[in-house]
């Protein structure tokens, strides 16, 4: 793989042509680098002589002297260091790609509505680069309608297919290039812009793109083009195209997130109160969010506190929320059903789920949700099951921010089971989400009729975050004892998980990510459908249950910082941007 550039500089020669020189020099992979245009006519450029011919004349050159790749450069630009190996990656892979763009600093960018023209004040091209390309939400590739911008690279099959560039146009080398990418699409060749990578034009001469300027437009390309610029004019209309979603993700990645916070009621136990609250103060100490709005109908006297930092709005209306412009608009707690209307108040929807969605209201709100959020294993796996609104890829499991540092990460017993006098006792759990009575009447039959003198205890799959145990005496056969606690939190049910002798689950709430979380302290996940007595009895013999239990006992559970947890959350932000919306897909 060769790759030439070459630098068309028009206008007068100045020193930031010659930074320009030096930063494509100094790119890792280049086979070749040509100058040519006025900007260099009497500069003296070192090694690399300057030549005095058209641009499309120097293309069909490069591609005598067998180039692969074309780098065109036609604005004094500072570069980031990695973008010339991902675009060449890309181009390589894909013979059908004509052209790669990048983001830019210009007021205008032509595909694009968005404007990059302060970008410049967040660092150099490569921290700008590194925040694009980051691995959270990353998009890629996105398909242009027309390539544009001061710096573009061209493959060397469209250009052959097509005949290279136009002389017609060599009297402006964007709009050359724009022309090219236009003339290779009917060739079935498409262009494509890194939404990864940025280019910033040097101080004095970015410019507003002639792309923009109608009378250019119809004079030139629609002339010799007659579907121009219908396509492109559609590319650039608002949101919901694919290039208006890459647009917004890098201007949230590279500026700073806008998140708002919407609890619609208290909910159960103040479990709405203390998420809200907990959520507030892990999001305002990440970096990448640059503001957190709150809609609330209650204040707690923490959030009132943190409603004093800087990045902290407080939103007591519709449409204060609407002016408020959020990139993600996360739904803490309340009845999903109740605000179905929420999504439209910010670029995406999120929302966190305690529950499975029942009434018909609910499943239409989760299902029209860009993604949902559960911190119960249970849960998750029933949410990605077929009978699920919400499309499964739309699913994540996130852990509970108030779970964060509790009890210093080491596994608690429940009051509940402290005062019910089992915690000593040996024990097998049921852990449901419906607190079914014909399934626990299924696991008292399984537990009495496998001799082991266990007690039932059963759980709900979710820890709570209010911490509440709600201690629930149900009616007991001879041998066995249920006990059912519905609220822990996350380190008092995994003491639970820990210390049981075997773990039963309902039909069909078997799955990779439960059985995997239970396996992983130590004890043996096993379904209620086609398990019988003999297998608990089997298991709970077994030496090597004990060993793997005593293992896991000794790790902490949940011992994440507040960052980990806020970058954990934001990772989900940007990965819900980075998909196409629920609204357009």
């Amino acid at each position: 793989m060769t790759i030439r550039a070459i630098i068309y500089g028009s206008g007068q020669p100045d020193d930031a042509w010659m930074l320009t020189l030096r930063a494509v020099q100094s790119l890792q992979g280049l086979g070749g680098v040509v100058v040519a245009g006025s900007a260099f006519s009497s500069t003296k450029t070192g090694r690399v002589k300057a030549v005095d011919r058209p641009l499309s004349s120097l293309v069909a050159q490069a591609l005598t002297d067998g180039a692969t790749q074309l780098l065109l450069l036609t604005a004094p630009v500072d570069l980031s260091s990695d973008f010339l190996e991902r675009a060449s990656r890309w181009i390589d892979a894909d013979s059908r790609i004509s052209t790669v763009s990048v983001l830019t600093n210009e007021v205008s960018l032509a595909d694009g509505t968005l404007s990059f023209a302060d970008i410049i004040s967040r660092g150099s091209p490569d921290q700008v680069g590194r925040l694009l390309g980051h691995e959270r939400g990353e998009i890629g590739l996105v398909s242009l309608a027309l390539a544009d911008g001061s710096l573009c690279i061209l493959g060397r099959n469209a250009l052959e297919a097509t005949g290279g560039l136009s002389p017609e146009f060599d009297d402006d080398p964007a709009l050359s290039i724009a022309e090219f990418s236009l003339r290779s699409s009917r060739r079935g060749f498409n262009s494509f812009l890194d939404t990864g990578s940025i280019a910033f034009v040097r101080k004095g001469h970015a410019r507003t793109r002639k792309l923009d300027d109608d009378a250019v437009r119809r004079r030139r390309l629609a002339t010799a083009h007659r579907f121009f610029p219908a396509l492109y004019d559609a590319s650039r209309a608002g949101r919901g195209t694919s290039l208006a979603d890459a647009l917004i993700l890098a201007e949230a990645k590279t500026k700073g997130l806008r998140v708002l916070l919407v609890s619609t009621d208290e909910g159960p136990h103040g479990v709405s109160s203390a998420r809200l609250d907990v959520s507030v103060r892990l999001l305002i100490q990440d970096p990448t969010i640059l503001e957190v709005g709150v809609w609330t109908r209650k204040l707690s006297k923490a959030l009132l506190q943190l409603s004093l930092d800087s990045k902290v709005v407080l939103i007591d209306s519709y449409e204060r929320a609407q002016a408020f412009d959020a990139n993600i608009v996360h739904q803490i707690a309340g009845d999903v059903g109740q605000a179905a209307d929420l999504r439209w108040l910010g670029h995406r929807s999120v929302r966190t789920l305690d529950t499975m969605p029942r009434s018909v209201s609910q499943r239409l709100a989760a299902g029209a949700s860009d993604m949902v959020l559960t911190s119960s294993p249970l849960l998750h796996t029933s949410l990605r099951g077929r009978r699920s609104p919400v499309a499964r890829e739309r699913v994540r499991l996130a852990p509970d921010p108030e779970g964060v540092n509790s009890v210093d990460g080491v596994p608690t017993p429940p009051s509940g089971l402290l005062r019910a006098g089992l915690a000593a006792e040996r024990f097998a759990v049921l852990a449901t989400e419906t607190f079914a009575h014909p399934e626990i009447l299924s696991a008292r039959r399984l537990v009495e009729a496998s001799n082991t003198q266990l007690r039932l205890i059963v759980i709900s799959s979710r820890p709570s975050l209010h911490g509440t145990n709600e201690q629930t005496s149900m009616p007991s056969s001879k041998n066995v004892r249920e006990l059912c606690l519905p609220h822990m939190l996350p380190l008092e049910w995994a003491w639970v998980v820990q210390h049981a002798e075997v773990a039963l689950m309902g039909p069909g709430q078997l799955s990779a990510d439960l059985a995997g979380e239970i396996a992983a302290l130590g004890t043996a996940p096993i379904g209620l459908a086609n398990t019988k007595a003999a297998d608990i009895a089997d298991i709970v013999a077994s030496p090597e249950r004990s060993a793997a239990q005593r293992k896991a006992m000794t790790k902490a559970v949940n011992g994440k910082t507040d960052q980990d947890t806020a970058a954990d959350l934001v990772a989900v932000y940007l990965d819900a941007m980075a998909r196409p919306s629920w609204r357009y897909s």
